[in-house]
């Protein structure tokens, strides 16, 4: 394996972390980070999830100084119906921050009574993740992975001294990200963890919220523009006016692919490849 470092670097957040200094954290190899939005309450409580005190303000400052921006939340429900209300509650926190969440939407189990309940628990949350429109991620500790017969979703790898080559291949073919190790970053008040990026390719490829251009003639528009459209609007490559694209601001597919490989190259040239 590869040494970790010389991945595309990323941290995970939450209001506990206080004022973050984000011009501090642009220069500290860091290009992407998955800030804390919600966190499921107890069973028969009033609302089913709450909202990080510090989510909104951090996803807009990690947006406007050029970061990829993921959510995530912690999941605790016990039945099927908590996990619906939860991840409702999580999708419509983050869409409130519209296409400042550009990134990975991370379900966090640290908890569980049994793993196949869990387990279908985390299906129905990704599953309502992935309807809105975002790529659903799933954290959760090694002995609950090490414990489920498949693996429906991309993982976010916990924190472990072990070598990723350890663990076996229907594991590591999910793992996108790997929160390697704990840091003291400046700019941060308390230890944080470093995240890699283990396919640095995913950053532009896979991670953008699917957007639907609409033009102004409804023209039928050919399918491979139209995804490249609705990738370059996510991303901010074009702009759109109530959702709506002028032609004259559209891009095609192979001037996307150009982009793309014109960012690969320079992460490569500052991360290795």
């Amino acid at each position: 394996m590869k040494k970790l470092d010389s991945f595309v670097g990323g941290i995970d957040i939450c209001s506990e972390n206080g004022e973050i200094q984000w011009q501090t954290i642009k220069t500290s190899k860091t290009m992407f980070v998955m800030v804390k939005a919600t966190e499921g309450t107890e069973s028969g409580s009033a609302l089913p999830c709450l909202e990080d005190s510090m989510f909104a303000s951090n996803v807009r400052e990690a947006y406007m100084h050029g970061l990829r921006v993921g959510a995530y939340h912690y999941l605790t429900a016990k039945s099927v119906s908590e996990a619906k209300e939860q991840g409702m509650y999580f999708v419509e926190t983050i869409k409130k921050m519209d296409h400042m969440i550009n990134f990975y939407c991370g379900v966090v189990l640290t908890e569980w009574d049994d793993i196949e309940s869990a387990d279908l628990y985390l299906d129905v949350c990704c599953g309502m993740i992935s309807s809105a429109g975002y790529k659903p991620i799933v954290y959760a500790p090694l002995e609950f992975l090490a414990g489920i017969s498949r693996m429906a979703y991309s993982l976010w790898f916990p924190h472990t001294e072990q070598d990723i080559d350890t663990f076996p291949l229907c594991v590591r073919n999910h793992i996108v990200l790997w929160q390697y190790k704990s840091v003291s970053v400046k700019g941060i008040e308390e230890d944080i963890y470093r995240t890699a990026l283990i396919r640095p390719e995913v950053l532009l490829q896979e991670t953008f919220t699917p957007v639907m251009p609409k033009y102004p003639d409804r023209k039928k528009r050919d399918p491979e523009d139209l995804e490249a459209n609705a990738w370059a609007l996510r991303c901010g490559i074009i702009q759109a006016e109530d959702g709506i694209l002028h032609m004259q601001e559209t891009i095609t597919r192979e001037e996307v692919m150009i982009l793309l490989r014109r960012f690969t190259d320079m992460w490569k040239s500052v991360y290795g490849s």
